[in-house]
């Protein structure tokens, strides 16, 4: 019989800050933003992008050390389907809070920034203690919805990044690499140096010499 070992999480999931009814520290949101980008630029640089679903508190697991891990991705959404029975939402390839706007269309294939937005709505969730549109997900933004704002006292640079995610139109939404450098750059206090173009001074224009009238020679009369 074919199985599978995998390590033990003992510290359970991020769902954890849902049920004891607390929002993540800043601290921890931009280490799980981090570690999440990270490993979902991982997945979307394989060849084809491996998309993953299913982002949400539940499938983020915290490690010994404190990293955020993600599980149950890819094709798994399948094998659960075999193993346990699927329910609606997990038939759909996702769980309906945490899928965005283009997942409800006509043709709801899943793409890279699918994931972004389910990032985006998992943080929220976190940030605020409930999802962005509820059990609806990206279906009220599709109709129309606008991105509920960020309440608390959270930087202003981490709401953008979780709001850039959350984008209704999926090129406004920023790769999970771009992710994960942003969030390295804050964790470690690296600013980029904004490049300051250099004004080459401006010369004044060298006035042309005047034209100088040939002079006539006059000739002494014969």
């Amino acid at each position: 019989m074919p199985y599978l070992i995998m390590p033990l999480i003992k510290n359970g999931s991020a769902f954890k800050y849902i049920v004891e009814g607390q929002n993540i520290p800043e601290e921890e949101a931009w280490k799980m933003l981090h570690d999440v980008a990270a490993g979902l630029a991982y997945l979307h640089e394989k060849t084809p992008p491996l998309i993953h679903q299913d982002i949400k508190p539940d499938n983020i697991m915290i490690g010994d050390e404190g990293q955020y891990l993600i599980t149950d991705f890819g094709i798994s959404a399948r094998v659960r389907s075999t193993i346990r029975g699927a329910k609606a939402q997990e038939q759909s390839g996702g769980t309906l809070a945490y899928m965005g706007p283009e997942r409800f269309s006509t043709n709801p294939r899943p793409i890279m920034a699918s994931d972004i937005w389910s990032l985006g709505a998992m943080m929220y969730e976190l940030m605020t203690g409930l999802p962005p549109f509820g059990n609806h997900g990206g279906m009220l933004q599709k109709n129309g919805a606008d991105i509920p704002i960020i309440e608390g006292e959270y930087s202003q640079e981490l709401k953008d990044i979780v709001t850039m995610c959350l984008a209704k139109e999926t090129w406004d939404r920023p790769s999970a690499s771009k992710i994960e450098e942003m969030t390295y750059n804050h964790i470690h206090g690296i600013t980029t140096p904004v490049q300051t173009p250099v004004e080459t001074p401006v010369q004044a224009p060298i006035p042309e010499p005047e034209p100088v009238a040939p002079a006539m020679s006059k000739e002494e009369p014969v």
